[in-house]
């Protein structure tokens, strides 16, 4: 059996072999990746636990609009090769984005280190008002570098993995620790020779809320008491 915490390795176990078992934590749509027929029942050698929530996407820009008041052009870093996995996502963050009247910039925003500097730098030119990550594992290994360029650049940032980072305006995402221990759970039947194409593949069912103060006050933005209280921890 092989446990594949992110695309990456997911891909290699995904090519290395069909023969092996595989069990995903943080894929954002394996159904769009073609590692499974359907999120019930896989269908193949691949099972786990996803962190795509189409709930949770619309509640992000929800935010957003509390958070940095006339909120109109949002950055959203793209890293193209890892569009497809999140391809439905993106697409309920368009839909989302035009029912607030708020338009993305996406598409233009390279995320691959060491580009982070001048892709948010970029940002700015395009007058973005704020700043938001993607649903894409390979943020995971940059979120330091963009939360620290985009408070030097005066930028509102806000990203999606609670585990990580706390140096931007806000997080609000999946609890990823919840994911991992959910995914763990399916190692043991998989010993026992049950076969992951029939074991259905799981949404995050946990997420987390965090606002960060400093960066708040650093930016002159202020954040409503009702805001606050709704935050699952506030970093002062």
């Amino acid at each position: 059996m092989i446990f594949a915490p992110f695309k990456t390795p997911a891909d290699a176990a995904w090519a290395a072999s069909r023969r092996f078992p595989s069990v995903i934590a943080t894929v954002t749509d394996p159904v769009v990746v073609e590692y499974a027929v359907s999120l019930a029942r896989p269908g193949k050698h691949i099972t786990g636990v996803m962190t795509a929530s189409a709930e949770l996407t619309g509640k992000r820009l929800q935010l957003l609009t509390v958070l940095v008041p006339g909120l109109r052009r949002l950055a959203v870093p793209i890293d193209p090769y890892m569009l497809a996995s999140c391809a439905e996502e993106m697409k309920l963050m368009d839909k989302a984005a035009q029912t607030l009247g708020i338009r993305l910039l996406r598409g233009v925003l390279k995320t691959e280190a060491p580009d982070v500097e001048a892709a948010l730098r970029s940002a700015v030119s395009m007058k973005a008002q704020a700043i938001l990550t993607a649903p894409m594992t390979s943020n995971y290994f940059k979120l330091d570098l963009m939360a620290t360029e985009a408070r030097r650049l005066r930028l509102p940032f806000v990203h999606d993995i609670p585990q990580l980072t706390n140096d931007g305006l806000a997080v609000y995402g999946p609890d990823f620790e919840d994911i991992f221990r959910r995914a763990g759970h399916y190692t043991a039947p998989i010993v026992k020779a049950e076969k992951p194409a029939g074991m259905a593949i799981k949404e995050p069912r946990s997420f987390k809320f965090i606002l960060t103060m400093a960066t708040a006050r650093a930016l002159g933005i202020t954040i409503p008491q009702s805001v606050r209280l709704r935050a699952d921890e506030v970093v002062e």
